[in-house]
């Protein structure tokens, strides 16, 4: 149970990403989001990752559900390999996304009373291997073992991009038990805005 709901989660956010952030092929004069002045950069366990294809963001006002959200992301290769090398950060809050520091240990009510932890990072490395970060649901094992770090941090919200810094602890979706991690540390981004 545990396996499929995180992977739905996973499944989720990357539909909503590639739902959500296409570029309109018939805006010619706009922003390139191939430009390597855009990138998530950050470091996996350790090493070194810079993504600057389909380097973007989307600022999503209020919607049915009573939250604005903000998807920020970056591929190594995107679209020929989509299936790999992505990091992508969604933000949910019941005030507009602006300057601040977001936390996935931060609950947000919808609409409807459910809850969303406010930050989702979602990782998958060059291997196809997933990783998501985690709100702590329970003190009983296996979930105490869960670390909930993560944090987003917009330090700039401009007409055109976005910039800012992350870090967190991310799980693999396969791991019932928690043991599988990667930590993501000195992230950084400065992506385009759609």
């Amino acid at each position: 149970m545990i396996k499929t709901a995180k992977l739905l989660l996973v499944v989720l956010a990357i539909v909503f990403i590639e739902g959500g952030c296409k570029k309109d092929n018939g805006d010619d004069d706009g922003p390139d989001p191939e430009d390597t002045d855009y990138f998530v950069e950050f470091k996996a366990n350790g090493v070194q990752q810079k993504y600057t294809s389909n380097a973007l963001s989307q600022v999503i006002t209020q919607a049915s559900d009573g939250l604005y959200s903000c998807v920020l992301q970056g591929y190594g290769d995107y679209p020929d390999n989509a299936d790999k090398n992505l990091l992508s950060m969604i933000i949910w809050n019941t005030e507009p996304i602006t300057t601040f520091t977001y936390l996935n240990n931060n609950w947000v009510q919808k609409a409807d009373e459910t809850q969303v932890p406010q930050v989702l990072i979602t990782y998958i490395d060059a291997g196809k291997n997933s990783f998501l970060s985690q709100k702590v649901p329970s003190p009983i094992p296996p979930f105490d073992k869960i670390v909930s770090d993560v944090e987003v941090k917009i330090s700039d919200l401009g007409e055109k991009h976005i910039s800012g810094t992350f870090s967190g602890t991310l799980y693999s979706v396969t791991d019932a038990t928690f043991s599988t991690v990667v930590e993501i540390t000195d992230g950084k981004f400065n992506l385009i805005k759609y």
